[in-house]
């Protein structure tokens, strides 16, 4: 089995946490027992949230939470700085410091903790048409006034699209909006 390096080890957990538009807009660093993220700028600018967008801060929370529970996994002790400044994608986000101690340490693989073994819903996108029995299944499903609608007219499809991508940056960049949409889900058993 491929052991891990400590930065590879930590990279992958980082890396494991969901982002905005998932497209994991981090670059991280590691120089003198410091492990720093950043936007990496070169790579995502003009492709997703900018840097010091509500949902890009949203994410990098997710972000230092699982590089901390990496760390914990191998009972590394540090401290994390954090910056004030997200406009700048030069200034770090977040900067972990590991001192005196050994830093050799590595995991025996990127499995062997229970952040890198849940499931996202990450799946590749399907070019084949459902079969109709599947959509005829689909469509029987309803709970309470809910149903499930599969949409197949590819105008339909692309409408839909561009209000759901509309609906997620309203929800990103306002407050107010975002705040009601967490009052309105419903959780139930």
């Amino acid at each position: 089995m491929q052991r891990h390096s400590l930065f590879s080890f930590l990279a992958t957990a980082g890396h494991s946490a969901p982002s905005a538009d998932n497209s994991q807009p981090w670059h991280f660093d590691w120089c003198n027992g410091a492990f720093t993220i950043r936007y990496d700028m070169d790579r995502v600018e003009g492709a997703t949230f900018p840097p010091a967008n509500p949902a890009t801060l949203l994410s990098i929370g997710a972000v230092i939470e699982c590089i901390a529970q990496a760390a914990d996994h191998l009972a590394l002790t540090y401290t994390v700085d954090l910056s004030a400044e997200h406009a700048d994608p030069a200034v770090p986000y977040a900067n972990f410091q590991f001192d005196n101690q050994d830093l050799s340490k590595t995991a025996e693989s990127a499995t062997d903790h229970p952040l890198f073994n849940r499931h996202t819903n990450r799946f590749s996108y399907q070019k084949k048409h459902l079969p109709q029995s599947v959509k005829d299944d689909l469509s029987a499903m309803t709970s309470g006034k809910a149903r499930i609608l599969p949409l197949v007219d590819a105008k339909q499809i692309s409408q839909t699209m561009k209000l759901i991508r509309s609906a997620s940056e309203v929800r990103f960049q306002t407050q107010e909006v975002h705040e009601w949409l967490g009052r309105s889900l419903r959780f139930s058993e």
